[in-house]
């Protein structure tokens, strides 16, 4: 089991390119756990294009709203929609608005742990 106070998180904050950020809240290896957990806030504009993970993703929309693309087509997610994206799935994300959102990366059947991190520093 793995139980953190507000005080004990984040690991360290990852930064993007346009203010995005994303806190490092559970790891691996560092929590003895099958799951990384992230808390993003993406900004209004941004773009990440061909996203891709060897994990399963699902993540809760907190506030804000994204458009999500694939192959199968455009979504659009308001604050508290979920969506989920299968391990090797290719897509896009983009916000619309100011999004704070919480990531799950879980191990997809037979696949590989979710990515243990490095402190930036």
């Amino acid at each position: 089991m793995v139980i953190k106070s507000a005080t004990q998180v984040p690991y360290f904050t990852k930064h993007f390119d346009g203010g995005n950020f994303s806190h490092r809240l559970i790891l691996p290896g560092r929590d003895a756990s099958r799951v990384k957990v992230t808390q993003f806030t993406g900004r209004v504009g941004t773009k990440f294009e061909n996203v891709h993970s060897p994990t399963d993703e699902t993540v809760y929309l907190i506030e804000g709203r994204v458009k999500i693309t694939n192959s199968e087509g455009i979504y659009e997610i308001e604050a508290g929609g979920v969506y989920y994206i299968p391990a090797g799935e290719v897509f896009s994300l983009e916000f619309l608005r100011l999004s704070e959102g919480l990531c799950v990366y879980s191990q997809a059947a037979d696949g590989t742990l979710p990515e243990n991190e490095p402190d930036p520093d």
